[in-house]
């Protein structure tokens, strides 16, 4: 990554979140760990937070700790209003019309995510939305770290 001085500002979806409170092995977990040394700045929204909460108290609530042990290495912020959600949700799938909403209603450079599906295969996503650069966890590491 280019040094420079302002931050790069980086969302997370819950499903990166998720992976890296499940393995500690994986780019996940060592995005987190490693963001400050690269001037990363690491943010999500309230609803991408309480998505990776559901999510562990319905089949990992033994790892609902970690979420609570990692919290302090992101910024949690206001979810999207209404109207930034309206704009994108035509062409993602309804439920993660919010967690792009939110990456590009806070203006970050990128959005990490695990979500091939909707997000990393999805070409009109890719047709429509230049920022932020949507990416896995690995090719994020490839290019930044």
């Amino acid at each position: 990554m280019e040094k420079n001085s302002k931050a790069k500002i980086v969302f997370l979806d819950a499903s990166m979140i998720m992976a890296a409170i499940l393995s500690r092995e994986g780019g996940s977990f060592r995005i987190l760990n490693e963001a400050a040394l690269h001037n990363i700045t690491l943010v999500t929204s309230q609803y991408a937070y309480h998505e990776t909460e559901q999510a562990l108290q319905g089949k990992y609530q033994y790892a609902l700790v970690e979420l609570y042990h990692l919290s302090p290495l992101f910024t949690l912020l206001a979810n999207p209003p209404a109207h930034a959600v309206k704009k994108v949700i035509t062409f993602i799938d309804y439920k993660d019309a919010p967690i792009l909403a939110g990456a590009i209603y806070h203006k970050a450079h990128s959005l990490i995510t695990l979500d091939r599906k909707h997000f990393i295969e999805n070409l009109v996503l890719k047709e429509r939305i230049k920022s932020p650069e949507i990416m896995t966890p690995g090719n994020f590491i490839q290019t930044y770290f």
